[in-house]
């Protein structure tokens, strides 16, 4: 059985899963990315089964890489992004997230000088 170093005190994934069979990264072919295809396969089926944190512990990647892999596949797929409303295009969805980002960044500054008010600034 292949073992992992991992922070976690509980038997490798690969003792107590025998379902899920991922080499280490070395045994992958590698293509023109770092990562084969088949190597971020098996890694988001390890965080579907396991959890992003332990498969990325158990692999040594940074946490932010699954949840990358997970939102170029579903792109792939032909899935509208996250963050979408019914029937939004993907342009209209970035300017509705902009407007609401600039309105949130303005009642921020309203409620600092509220805040600077209150305190006797």
């Amino acid at each position: 059985m292949f073992r992992f170093n991992t922070s976690h005190d509980q038997k490798s994934l690969f003792e107590s899963t025998p379902l899920v069979k991922i080499k280490p990264k070395e045994m992958y072919e590698m293509s023109e990315s770092k990562y084969s295809k088949e190597f971020r396969n098996d890694a988001l089926r390890l965080a579907e089964r396991e959890g992003v944190q332990y498969a990325c512990d158990a692999l040594g990647l940074p946490k932010n890489r699954i949840y990358d892999w997970r939102r170029t596949r579903r792109l792939d797929q032909g899935r509208k992004p996250k963050g979408l409303k019914a029937g939004e295009s993907v342009e209209e969805g970035f300017r509705r997230q902009e407007k609401e980002i600039d309105e949130l960044r303005e009642a921020n500054l309203i409620l600092k000088k509220a805040m600077g008010f209150l305190v006797g600034r």
